[in-house]
C-alpha cells in the first residue's frame, strides 16, 4: 500500500506541475491575444497559432484533471484498504487473546466427563457445555 501511495503521490505532483505550467501558458496566451488586438494586428497565421495553442492547452487541462481524479480515487481506495487491514488486525488480535484464554482455562480445569470449556466471543467470558446432555452454563460444572 505504501509503494502504491508513493507512486500515486509522485504522479499527482507531476500532474500539479503540469497544471501550473498550463496556467502559465494560458496566461501568456491571453497576454499575446490582448497585445495582438491592441495593436490591431489580426494576422491569420498568429490567430491560427493562438487557436492551436488554445486547443492543445484545453486537452492538457482535461488530461491533468483526469489524472487528478484517478489519484483521488486511488487515495480513497488506499484509505479504505488501510481501514480494512486495521480492522482485520484487531479481529485477529482478539481471536488470539480468546484462544490463549481458552487454552489457559482448559489447562487449569479438570471438568467432569462430557463437559468442555469455551469462550464467548461477545463477552470474552468462559462458559461450559455438555454435548451429551446438550446443555451449557456459565459456572464451572462439578
Amino acid at each position: 500500500l505504501e509503494a502504491s501511495r508513493k507512486e500515486m503521490e509522485a504522479k499527482f505532483e507531476l500532474a500539479q506541475d503540469a497544471s501550473a505550467e498550463l496556467l502559465k501558458t494560458r496566461a501568456a496566451l491571453e497576454e499575446s491575444e490582448k497585445a495582438l488586438k491592441s495593436k490591431g494586428e489580426e494576422a491569420d497565421g498568429s490567430a491560427c497559432e493562438a487557436k492551436s495553442l488554445k486547443e492543445a492547452l484545453l486537452k492538457m487541462e482535461e488530461s491533468t484533471s483526469a489524472w487528478r481524479e484517478k489519484f483521488e480515487d486511488a487515495q480513497r481506495e488506499i484509505e479504505r484498504k488501510e481501514v480494512e487491514v486495521a480492522e482485520a488486525a484487531e479481529i485477529g488480535k482478539k481471536n488470539i487473546e480468546l484462544e490463549a484464554r481458552l487454552a489457559e482455562h482448559r489447562r487449569g480445569l479438570e471438568l467432569p466427563a462430557g463437559w468442555e470449556a469455551a469462550v464467548d466471543p461477545e463477552t470474552g467470558k468462559t462458559f461450559y457445555y455438555n454435548h451429551d446432555q446438550n446443555i451449557s452454563k456459565w459456572s464451572t460444572p462439578r
